[in-house]
């Protein structure tokens, strides 16, 4: 009957084309076995919502209502019905609407996960893929993220690198200004502790297209947590990515606003995606604040308080170990912030050294919220500047650079303004540097009232008994003229002598700023090229090769200077009050007068360059166009010193940089001398251990040929008392008379039987064997015969050979 059925409704998937039927057919079709059924069901479906009209399209309906369907289509154990499956998802998503994404979402993702992104098929993983991208677009990307993260702790390793090529694609296609990399960051870490090498190899992936993104933020938040040579490896493939790449694809809501922007535009996917492309993210935004009020220790203020400078370091380095975290939590710090203001005066400069880089990590860990402690904090620095110590002032100078940071120049003008007028010149020097470092680094121009009080100070310190006061003065006007313009200060330049308005020139031609809207300009200050400059020789000078009959003020396409420099303007104010020389009223004395020159005449005689250049300014062989020439050719020559300047910085850059890297190759070729001559150690050594083990070797060669001879010899004197004994047996058995003989041999054998028995042990079955021949009267011989002398002489012998075998046995055992 179910076959039947099966037959019949696959005829019907087949031939039929009512939607209705085939979308209340496919619940059956899911359940069963022939996987070829459930492949062409899948099939239609996939048609279906390719044909549908609108997302309201009635095959959509059953689907939202039951999105189990669509999660069997994604668990289907068919590779093939469950690539077709997961295909018609994409479809249906794509076709389907917002409301095709957020009613299903939660049952799908964790099953494309699970088997999607698993799968050894790529068209399968790459479809899965494709559905999760779907599901981002149409809605936010966060839910798809989270649902993806807990199968990074799954034990299959192709799953985890399946997940993890997931989230690259992710992060390349919308990147990280849409999809929040904080969700990820946490677990780069341990992927890339992970056993498998596919899975750190798409980790590491999946870390560039994050670099990419983030910037340096990435290296701030992960390097800390990886070993030394993951970090090297990341580094190395770090440098190859070039600049922040743009995102290939926005959400539906981001889509919506740029088609309404760009009104005209058919096509959303032509409008150009640099002007949606994400900034570089700040490591601040995406780091955990961590609270360190209560980590400090419980006694602080007492220990603070003691007489005993010891005690006072030792404390505010245990404070300072807990400031180490990048983002500290918002409480409120005012009770410290008092306690390291009063410390910033302390007699001991460590404690003013240490309470300065709490200052500085309290900072940069609070950042925009410290902002109301630097009022506090501003005027106890800037005193302490006093100290010449470079490490101490480093530190000062790090504390108030971080008052700066998160605050404004206006908050800080006043009391800086008011110790560039101190008694003691150190503080003078410091605070003025610092106004400097400020004035560059604002990002908005100062109003009129506090550029009136900057310049009221600076015109008081250009005239300080001090040479380095004087030069931080006219290095505050240049930048201050490099913000606001010349115009604005004019009324004070017209005061100042030509000497210091042409070292304002030179501060203002190489100063940057940061101010918004402020030109930066490579030449001198406010002096413009002319469009065709006079040629000049290899010296930089005026090259006086001209064609004949072209004289200066014929020189060719020459433009006027639109706004000269401030020593151009002085020259040309002092020109007009000096009157010149009243030229000859009748034809005869100007004849004359042009001859020779009167001598009654007094001239002023130019004592410096300035009076040169007025001369030179009110001669009247110089025309308007020579003029216009000199200009020119000073605002060229200024621009020619400046860039002069900045090739020698480089060449000074360059000579320190090969001088550092010579000592580096230095100390690297000392570290190979040193393992060099380690190494060379090592092999004597080796040789000379070779030289003693074949020593000994030979030793003991000889030793075991020693012991074998002595083993031989010890079983010759074992065997050679018998026949001795054999032979004496021999001899006294042919003696005359037998009573003598039983006598003497009976106590012969008695006699070498004890010696032998003692000098072999348990060897001397023989001996008693014969002993007990003489006792039973075997041999019976007389013992009264006159040959007994000649047995006494073989006993004699026998003694002597055991005497002799005894002291070679007691030789063998001592070796």
């Amino acid at each position: 009957m179910e076959g039947m059925m099966l037959t019949i409704g696959h005829c019907h998937l087949r031939n039929v084309c009512n939607t209705r039927y085939v979308i209340d057919f496919l619940p059956r079709v899911s359940n069963v076995k022939v996987w070829k059924v459930r492949l062409e069901a899948y099939e239609e479906v996939n048609k279906l919502f390719q044909n549908s009209s609108s997302d309201n399209d009635e095959c959509f309906g059953r689907f939202l209502k039951s999105p189990d369907l669509l999660r069997k289509m994604v668990m289907d154990n068919n590779v093939v019905a469950q690539e077709a499956g997961i295909s018609a998802i994409c479809s249906f998503l794509e076709f389907g609407g917002s409301n095709a994404c957020t009613k299903t979402r939660s049952q799908i993702i964790s099953a494309i996960a699970e088997k999607g992104l698993g799968s050894t098929r790529p068209g399968t993983k790459q479809k899965s893929i494709n559905a999760l991208l779907w599901y981002i677009e149409l809605d936010v990307p966060d839910p798809v993220i989270e649902s993806l993260l807990p199968a990074l702790s799954a034990k299959l390793p192709k799953l985890v690198a399946g997940v993890v090529a997931a989230l690259n694609e992710i992060y390349s296609n919308f990147g990280c200004k849409v999809c929040p990399p904080k969700l990820v960051l946490d677990v780069i870490p341990q992927l890339f502790a992970h056993a498998d090498k596919n899975v750190r190899a798409e980790t590491t992936i999946l870390s560039i297209t994050l670099r990419s993104y983030m910037g340096t933020a990435f290296d701030t938040i992960i390097f800390e947590k990886l070993k030394p040579i993951q970090q090297k490896d990341l580094a190395k493939a770090f440098e190859k990515i070039e600049g922040t790449p743009t995102p290939k694809r926005f959400l539906r809501s981001h889509q919506v606003q740029i088609a309404e922007t760009k009104t005209g535009l058919e096509d959303v996917s032509m409008i150009d995606a640099q002007e949606v492309s994400s900034d570089q993210l700040d490591a601040f935004d995406l780091i955990d604040p961590v609270e360190v009020l209560s980590k400090i220790p419980s006694d602080f203020k007492s220990r603070i308080e003691s007489s005993k400078w010891k005690d006072r370091v030792e404390v505010l380095e245990e404070v300072l170990t807990e400031f180490k975290y990048p983002k500290l939590k918002n409480d409120d710090y005012m009770d410290l912030i008092r306690v390291l203001s009063k410390c910033l005066k302390d007699a001991n400069i460590q404690v003013v050294t240490l309470a300065s880089k709490i200052i500085e990590k309290l900072g940069s860990g609070l950042q925009q919220d410290f902002h109301r402690y630097v009022s506090i904090l501003i005027s106890p620095l800037l005193e302490r500047t006093k100290e010449k110590k470079q490490s101490v002032l480093d530190a000062i100078s790090a504390a108030l650079d971080v008052c700066f940071k998160f605050s404004s120049i206006s908050e800080l003008l006043e009391p800086t303004l008011q110790y560039m007028s101190h008694k003691t010149p150190q503080i003078k020097i410091e605070s003025s540097r610092y106004l400097i470092r400020c004035l560059k680094q604002t990002e908005t121009i100062p109003k009129k009232q506090e550029i009136d009080s900057i310049m009221q100070v600076s015109l008081r310190l250009m005239s300080d008994s001090l040479a380095p006061v004087r030069d931080l003065a006219c290095e505050i006007t240049a930048t201050l003229v490099k913000i606001a313009g010349e115009r604005q200060l004019r009324s004070y330049l017209e005061g100042i002598d030509s000497r210091k308005t042409k070292k304002i020139d030179e501060y203002s031609s190489s100063c940057e700023v940061k101010t918004i809207g402020t030109k930066q300009k490579s030449g001198g200050a406010y002096l413009q090229k002319v469009s065709a400059p006079a040629t000049f020789d290899r010296n930089g000078l005026l090259d006086s090769a001209m064609p004949a009959g072209q004289s200066l003020s014929a020189t060719p396409n020459m433009s006027k200077t639109s706004e000269p420099s401030l020593t151009s303007r002085k020259l040309a104010s002092t020109s007009t009050t000096i009157p010149s020389k009243r030229g000859p009223s009748s034809p005869l004395k100007s004849s004359t007068a042009t001859g020779k020159m009167n001598l009654t005449s007094r001239t002023l005689k130019p004592t410096n360059s300035q009076s040169l250049n007025r001369a030179q300014c009110t001669t009247p062989s110089l025309n308007s166009s020579e003029r216009e020439l000199f200009e020119s050719l000073k605002a060229e020559k200024l621009e020619w010193n400046q860039k002069r300047k900045e090739i020698q910085s480089q060449l000074d850059t360059k000579t320190e940089e090969i001088a550092r890297l010579n000592k580096k190759l230095d100390d690297q070729q000392a570290r190979l001398t040193e393992a060099t001559m380690a190494v060379k150690s090592k092999d004597i050594q080796l040789s000379r251990l070779q030289s003693d083990l074949d020593q000994s070797e030979s030793k003991i060669r000889e030793l075991q040929y020693q012991l074998q001879q002595a083993l031989s010899e010890k079983v010759a004197v074992k065997e050679e008392p018998n026949d001795n004994f054999n032979f004496s047996l021999q001899k006294l058995e042919t003696l005359d008379s037998k009573s003598d003989l039983n006598r003497r041999i009976s106590d012969l054998s008695i006699h070498n039987g004890m010696e032998k028995e003692n000098y072999f042990g348990s060897n001397t079955g023989g001996t008693t064997s014969t002993r007990s021949k003489f006792s039973s009267g075997l041999y019976d011989v007389d013992s009264n015969d006159d040959s007994w002398r000649k047995a006494a002489e073989v006993t004699n012998q026998l003694k002597a050979r055991i005497e002799m075998m005894k002291s070679k046995s007691r030789t063998f055992n001592q070796l």
